[in-house]
């Protein structure tokens, strides 16, 4: 076999060191045909593990010692008794209750007060709703909820409403009154049927109903309590009535002439001093009502205030002249008592006065 060895990079060598010539081989040959490997040898047995030693035996535990016995729990001492409660002094008797005085007659009204002066403007509402249960009959209406700024709610018919419910309660349901035939249990029916009853409420202006309008105040006055009737009125118009809109309007005399119809049957009964607001209301009133009722008397009634100014003037025949304030001349044009002064021929006087007034 030659042996070639290559140094560095050069020439190649033999064993001994001597360069030689590089002779092409010949060809090589087919590699030939692997043999079969043999059959693997037996693994040889393992040999047996030798025993474990014996482990010594653990020697015994010592006894426990006995715990000494637990000392006795000494007595407790007994309880003392408790000592008994004092009987409780009887409670004194009550007093017997006073007896109500009895109410003062409605005195005349006083002057009214100079107007006072216009307030800030006030801030912007809530949207706070109030129920009213008593409205106050000297001035406008005052609330104050919750600490907020001040509001008027109020109108003229309201409080003239509210004077009128509460003179009728001070007077009692069986007092007289200007409406003829009628106490003030009849008034007070009158009224109620007027807003609340739309089937009856026709026949008070209009003859061809009128027989039905009274069976049903006469129901109403004998089967409704007093204080209901006049809790009634005091509320107002029903949502359902078309007097709730025209409240301000149509019921401002209303109120005021039925008011006096309680007042003017008492002895020694004065004329108001009205508040300027519902005394304005009665006189713009005044010419729409005295040409309704005033145009059948037999005379041409001129109706003027103190100041000299014709207010209305309706009716055929003699000239007669009525004068007085605004409120008395509303009362004159619809046949009540009224503090009026006349001129004019006495016959034709008489007549005027003598003529049916109303609707």
């Amino acid at each position: 076999m030659i042996t070639f060895f290559a140094i560095g990079g050069g020439a190649v060598q033999n064993a001994a060191g001597d360069p030689i010539a590089i002779i092409n081989s010949s060809p090589k040959g087919d590699t030939g045909w692997t043999g079969a490997t043999g059959p693997k040898g037996d693994k040889g047995d393992t040999g047996a593990k030798g025993d474990t030693g014996l482990t010594g035996a653990t020697g015994p535990k010592g006894d426990t010692g006995d715990a000494g016995p637990k000392g006795d729990t000494g007595l407790t001492g007994p309880k003392g008794d408790r000592g008994d409660t004092g009987p409780i002094g009887p409670t004194g008797a009550t007093g017997p209750q006073g007896l109500q005085g009895v109410q003062g007659p409605i005195g005349p009204g006083g002057p009214t007060g100079p107007a006072g002066a216009t307030g800030p403007a006030g801030q912007t509402g809530l949207g706070l709703s109030f129920v009213v249960s008593r409205v106050s009959t000297s001035g406008p209406l005052v609330l104050a909820p919750n600490n907020a700024s001040m509001i008027y709610l109020v109108t003229s018919a309201q409080r003239e409403r509210a004077a009128l419910v509460e003179t009728m309660r001070s007077v009692g349901p069986e007092a007289p009154t200007l409406c003829e035939g009628w106490t003030t249990r009849d008034l007070a029916a009158h009224l109620v049927i007027r807003e609340y009853r739309l089937d009856a409420a026709p026949g008070i202006v209009i003859p061809l109903f009128a027989a039905r309008t009274d069976k049903v105040q006469k129901d109403v006055t004998q089967r409704t309590d007093w204080d209901e009737l006049l809790d009634k009125i005091a509320s107002g118009p029903p949502v359902y009535s078309p007097l709730k809109l025209l409240d301000p309007i149509a019921n401002v005399a209303e109120m005021f002439i039925h008011h006096e119809d309680v007042r003017r049957t008492r002895s020694g009964w004065e004329p108001r001093v009205l508040e300027p607001a519902l005394a304005s209301m009665l006189r713009r009133t005044l010419p729409l009502m005295g040409r309704l009722t005033l145009s059948k008397v037999p005379g041409r009634v001129a109706l003027r205030t103190p100041e000299g100014k014709t207010v209305l003037t309706a009716g055929r025949g003699p000239a007669v002249t009525v004068t007085g304030a605004p409120e008395e001349l509303l009362l004159f044009s619809v046949g009540r008592q009224a503090r009026v002064e006349f001129d004019g021929d006495a016959p034709a006087v008489q007549a005027v006065r003598d003529a049916p007034k109303g609707l």
